[in-house]
């Protein structure tokens, strides 16, 4: 039989979410489902196989999120790949419908979808896809409004194989560089505005844990998109410098959760990656050239010239106070 769409699914201590998971995956016709487990010590493996025969199940040593992607990736024997995350789950009808959404002539490298958080059993929506027409990866870009989270992309997977696409391995926010890699190399994405995918939010999440090593290894990411941007055409990279400049953003805000030995730390880290800020200076957003004045003016305190420009943010003056 022909497989049209490989659904993987890295898992690590996944146990008290795998099972939800998986039975929003029923067994559909031209459709396998793969489960990587990351160095799982909990029980995980054993309630994929035991539960959900149809399940195909690979064990390996704990290598990190973007590594069971990779592998999964080679065991997928699906036209398209979808990357589904262990501890969130599909709605009802979702695989068939990416097989409708697939199965067009026109062959998209990506087909973009729609999510949403599911919270107290109700899925609210996080963004909309409402008329989107298809185009080259490379040209939404340009409109700055992609979605980097893995599950929100459908990838046909020559595509990925003939383009040499692979997720960073040992950082967290992998697909802070895979997904705007792919989007750029993709001939055509296609677009459906239909939730086809459901966000659990748990608080031992990837995206959600406070840990300060997020933050250092997303200047890892960010390096790894600046090489990246040096080898896109000119006329695209404006789309790279707002991401990077965007990424060390986020990186900086996590100077509000952590403390004083984070923000020595995390200012040495961004002074011997200052050559990023250039991406600040490039970014088309007003804000990332104030900070790149700024931060290049103070290399060594980076942490705190962000606080002192945060604090004439509105938004987060309003949220520090409770309004």
């Amino acid at each position: 039989m022909n497989l049209r769409l490989s659904i993987v699914i890295p898992a690590y201590n996944a146990a008290p979410y795998i099972r939800t998971c998986l039975a929003s995956l029923p067994p559909v016709a031209e459709t396998e489902v793969i489960v990587v487990i990351d160095g799982s010590a909990d029980g995980t493996a054993e309630i994929c196989r035991e539960e959900f025969p149809q399940v195909r199940v690979f064990e390996r040593e704990h290598a990190g999120q973007g590594a069971a992607r990779n592998f999964g990736l080679t065991q997928a024997e699906g036209e398209y790949v979808w990357f589904v995350d262990a501890d969130d789950l599909l709605p009802e009808g979702a695989a068939e419908r990416m097989l409708t959404l697939t199965d067009v002539p026109s062959k998209p490298d990506i087909v973009a979808l729609c999510g949403a958080n599911l919270i107290d059993g109700k899925p609210l929506r996080r963004f909309s896809w409402k008329n989107c027409l298809p185009c080259p990866g490379k040209d939404f870009l340009l409109k700055r409004k992609l979605q980097r989270g893995t599950p929100f992309s459908v990838y046909r997977r020559e595509f990925l194989l003939a383009q040499g696409l692979k997720f960073p391995e040992g950082i967290y926010h992998e697909d802070a560089v895979f997904t705007p890699c792919a989007w750029y190399a993709a001939q055509r994405v296609e677009f459906t505005d239909e939730i086809l995918y459901w966000v659990r939010l748990t608080p031992d999440s990837t995206t959600r844990t406070g840990n300060p090593r997020r933050a250092f290894d997303s200047v890892r990411a960010q390096k790894l998109l600046d090489a990246f941007c040096a080898t896109v055409e000119p006329r695209y990279r404006e789309a790279f410098h707002s991401l990077i400049a965007s990424d060390l953003n986020h990186a900086l805000k996590n100077c509000y959760d952590f403390g004083a030995e984070f923000a020595a730390d995390f200012n040495r880290c961004v002074y011997e990656n200052r050559a990023l800020f250039v991406h600040l200076k490039k970014a088309p957003e007003w804000k990332y050239k104030l900070e790149f004045l700024a931060f290049s003016l103070f290399p060594r305190h980076t942490v705190q010239v962000y606080k002192f420009l945060e604090s004439f943010n509105p938004s987060r003056w309003r949220t520090s106070r409770g309004v």
